[in-house]
């Protein structure tokens, strides 16, 4: 149900949810298999909806800096899941289990991310009485709750952009609208829409990713007419580089093809008013050749 993962040895890792068949019952695998299709099962997730270890892990696995797989199960632990690391040879390792409470929600079912921080964040889709939580876990298991509560399920794997916020997504009744929404997290857990899905825009399951322009992109069920969209979404201009040589200065920032931008400033910093520097500078539209930066 989820993505393979590269590991550093060659082989690719991944999880599976479990099975029914004429050889039992199973809840779930942790497994490798090489490119050439040589299949190894690391770990065999037991039965029981309170099993320590967890039971049908259903999202992919994140390869740690320190070597270490880390991933999670939608069940076990305290019956809402659990977070456990497993090495390449199969060494696994119980961190953390889910309570369902304010602190910490319930039922993780998307990947996690690593941080540039070491840490783990991911998302969990909540319980009866809230919609979901942001977590942050370190590598031995202590967790924090960054936000619970979040209006709608959260629907991807959190992405850490270039600002070094966290940016994911909700599948359903996010912000004003009942299709979801956009929403950027800070690693101190204060939450902020970034932008709702209406009708026409769909309801997005899949992940963002950030392009080189630094707007976001993403595709979309059902959007664009019924039939799914592709959308992009900028957040504002981000200063990029900023050099002084010979007594000239100069800025760069982001930009978004076919938006004006204007720099200012002011010589007071308690001061409201500010002075345009220069003329505004126009991006050129998409059906020209776009430059990624101002300056």
């Amino acid at each position: 149900m989820a993505p393979l993962v590269n590991g550093a040895d060659g082989y690719l890792y991944g999880t599976t949810y479990g099975s029914n068949s004429s050889f039992g019952s199973t809840y779930g695998t942790v497994f490798k298999i090489s490119t050439n299709g040589t299949l190894a099962t690391l770990y065999t997730f037991a039965g029981g909806i309170r099993v320590t270890n967890g039971t049908n892990p259903q999202a992919g696995l994140v390869l740690g800096r320190d070597g270490i797989f880390y991933g999670s199960t939608d069940y076990g632990g305290n019956g809402y899941g659990t977070i456990f690391g497993i090495s390449a040879d199969g060494l696994f390792s119980h961190l953390y289990s889910f309570t369902n409470r304010f602190s910490d929600g319930g039922y993780p079912y998307t990947a996690m991310v690593q941080g540039i921080d070491g840490n783990l964040y991911g998302s969990t889709s909540g319980g009866s009485t809230y919609n979901g939580a942001i977590f942050k876990l370190t590598t031995n298991g202590v967790l924090s709750g960054l936000y619970r509560g979040i209006p709608g399920t959260p629907s991807t794997r959190l992405l850490q952009a270039a600002d070094g916020n966290f940016y994911g997504m909700t599948s359903d009744l996010g912000g004003s609208s009942p299709n979801g929404r956009i929403y950027k997290i800070t690693t101190n857990g204060i939450v902020t829409t970034v932008f709702s899905l209406y009708n026409n825009d769909g309801d997005s399951l899949s992940e963002l990713v950030q392009g080189r322009d630094g707007s976001f992109y993403c595709t979309s069920q059902y959007g664009g007419g019924g039939y799914g969209a592709v959308f992009r979404i900028t957040i504002g201009p981000v200063f990029k580089a900023a050099s002084l040589s010979n007594g000239t200065l100069t800025l760069t920032w982001s930009t978004d093809a076919g938006w004006t931008y204007q720099l200012q400033y002011k010589s007071d910093p308690g001061s409201g008013d500010w002075i345009n520097l220069g003329n505004a500078l126009n991006q050129r539209p998409l059906t020209d050749p776009v430059s990624e930066d101002a300056r």
